[in-house]
């Protein structure tokens, strides 16, 4: 570090501070993929299909591996579904815009803005954008931050601000996979869930209705 601030003088601080950050924020990722794939390990390792009735080893097993509290009647459908896996990864990114109702067992969108799939193509879109106009402007300002130097004002203005910028777009990204979902799969995913939990309250009905019909036998 001495000599490369010997060699380019101090206006290489904030550069290399920068690269650091970038060298931590890449090290963060591929420890997050690490760990995803160390959760998928340990999620077929945990599997028992013995156990798949147990409501509450089911609910925690899969949110080891897709880290969100999907209900058990919800896993059971996804399930039922040819894709399993995607229907569950599907739904993991789809819970967090869903409002989920215990009682009724049904959802809706947790936003009421998002209830139409335009205004949720224009969330993705507008993500989308974000992320590029972000990650530009957080190299230019980088650039900027260089030139400037650690010895004046601009300089860290600009340094900062390369940093801001870069959060902002690298979250827009983590959110980004959701709302794409939304708008490919979200309706039919409310749909699905919704007429799965109408149709268990019906069938207790009916079979309740039945056992009051049923004449009683008679006395001898």
């Amino acid at each position: 570090m001495t000599e490369l601030l010997g060699t380019g003088g101090t206006s290489f601080l904030i550069t290399v501070a920068l690269l650091l950050l970038v060298l931590y924020a890449a090290k963060g990722i591929n420890s997050l993929h690490n760990r995803k794939n160390q959760n998928r390990k340990e999620f077929l390792q945990m599997w028992d299909q013995s156990r798949i009735q147990d409501d509450l080893w089911l609910e925690l097993t899969v949110r080891h591996l897709f880290g969100a509290y999907l209900p058990v009647r919800v896993i059971h459908l996804a399930l039922a579904q040819p894709n399993k896996s995607e229907a569950l990864r599907q739904l993991s990114e789809l819970w967090n815009l869903f409002d989920y109702n215990p009682e009724t067992e049904m959802v809706r969108w947790r936003n009421k803005r998002h209830a139409t799939i335009a205004r949720r193509r224009a969330v993705w879109r507008m993500m989308l954008a974000i992320y590029f106009i972000g990650a530009s402007v957080a190299v230019a300002s980088a650039v900027a931050a260089a030139h400037f130097g650690p010895g004046t004002f601009e300089g860290w203005v600009f340094g900062i601000f390369a940093i801001v910028s870069a959060s902002v777009a690298f979250g827009n990204v983590w959110l980004e996979e959701g709302f794409r979902i939304s708008v490919d799969r979200g309706d039919s995913w409310i749909d699905r869930i919704n007429r799965a939990a109408l149709r268990s309250r019906r069938v207790p009905a009916r079979e309740s209705t039945k056992r009051a019909e049923r004449p009683a036998p008679l006395e001898s």
